[in-house]
């Protein structure tokens, strides 16, 4: 799956929030570009940022972006 790496870790803040596996789950379930897979990548960049990770929340909201 190329586009796994957005659910790969933990950055710091975000240990046991749910956010990357549920938005891995809703990937393999529901596709890439499912509007509830969006949202949840969408909610997971969010989180990025918001715990100073801004390089992985620009990816993914790029990512998320070109989904749509």
């Amino acid at each position: 799956m190329g586009r796994a790496n957005w659910h790969g870790g933990w950055p710091s803040g975000l240990a046991g929030s749910g956010h990357a596996p549920a938005c891995a789950t809703g990937e393999r379930l529901l596709g890439g570009d499912h509007p509830d897979t969006l949202s949840c990548r969408n909610n997971l960049a969010s989180s990025y940022c918001a715990v100073g990770e801004p390089g992985r929340a620009i990816a993914l909201f790029e990512q998320t972006l070109a989904d749509c």
